[in-house]
């Protein structure tokens, strides 16, 4: 492998090209993205090799590998412009937190090899100037297909592999432990928006560990949160249904005074929490 090209260079484009530079320091990485700017800082400083500010089908004919890194709702407009413009088939690697939407015709229709795959790393802040290659080095790399042999090459940039069974169990588990959280995290915070500045101050000044730890992810950029709810939209309702009858259940036990079923149930969330959280 002599060339990759990464559409949508940002936060996680960015540091798995730090991954591959540190691992497979011969391979030229050209970045792809709108800004100029952190695409100029990013080329100065190592993390990839050159930039463009558009797709380019002579670029994407000379790629071993093509990296769709851009929100979800760019990918298969982007899927379909290279299967229109490059001519030859490529290998390309989509790496979106939402799957399901690759049930499409854009996709099955395409000449190209569109390999899924995800990422289990970022921050809370986004963006080519905050990636480094330890964002998402020793991470997990949910695959689809375990007989790829890209996979071998994932498994080289420090990668550890975890197969999937499909697209619509992929956007479960993403609801259970990353969009979910995230709604839940924001709904704290949100409750708390109409409180005037003085009594935000107030409350600012008592705020500990548990405020902190709880809401961190509602931390996290606007655009992704938008990205990430409407992509896996029907999973983010029915999550917020389960998330609603919880919430009833609990309030029904501090109603009823019942102290037996409101242990059990703070029993289970802890039980719970230990065997899924690391």
């Amino acid at each position: 492998m002599k060339k990759i090209s990464i559409i949508g260079c940002g936060l996680i484009g960015g540091s798995f090209a730090g991954l591959v530079k540190k691992y497979h320091p011969d391979i030229q990485i050209i970045g792809i993205g709108r800004r100029e700017a952190p695409l100029q800082t990013a080329t100065k400083i190592g993390l990839i090799d050159d930039f463009e500010l558009a797709i380019n089908a002579t670029t994407m004919e000379a790629s071993d590998i093509i990296i769709i890194a851009s929100p979800i709702a760019t990918v298969l407009p982007i899927i379909e412009e290279l299967t229109k413009t490059v001519t030859e088939s490529k290998t390309i690697i989509e790496f979106s937190s939402v799957k399901s939407f690759l049930n499409n015709p854009i996709v099955s229709e395409s000449h190209h090899n569109i390999v899924a795959m995800h990422p289990m790393g970022g921050l809370d802040v986004q963006g080519l100037e905050h990636a480094t290659s330890t964002v998402l080095e020793g991470c997990p790399m949910i695959i689809f297909d375990t007989k790829n042999p890209l996979n071998t090459f994932i498994e080289s940039c420090s990668f550890q592999l975890i197969a999937c069974p499909s697209y619509n169990v992929h956007d479960d588990w993403m609801m259970t432990i990353s969009h979910g959280p995230y709604i839940l995290a924001s709904a704290l915070p949100h409750m708390l928006g109409k409180k005037t500045d003085q009594e935000l101050s107030q409350l600012h000044t008592v705020s500990a560990g548990g405020f902190r730890d709880t809401t961190r992810v509602s931390n996290s950029a606007i655009e992704w949160g938008m990205d990430v709810l409407t992509g896996n939209q029907e999973n983010a309702i029915a999550f917020i249904n389960q998330a609603v009858a919880s919430l009833e259940t609990l309030k029904s036990h501090l109603e009823n005074e019942n102290n037996e079923k409101l242990h059990d149930w703070l029993t289970l969330a802890k039980k719970t929490r230990n065997k899924v959280a690391k």
